[in-house]
């Protein structure tokens, strides 16, 4: 299993990706 904060980082970073594109 990824570390939380692996998690946390991306979350926000594949959110962000799919409302840019």
């Amino acid at each position: 299993m990824k570390s939380f904060k692996a998690l946390l980082k991306d979350l926000p970073a594949v959110r962000g990706s799919a409302s840019v594109g």
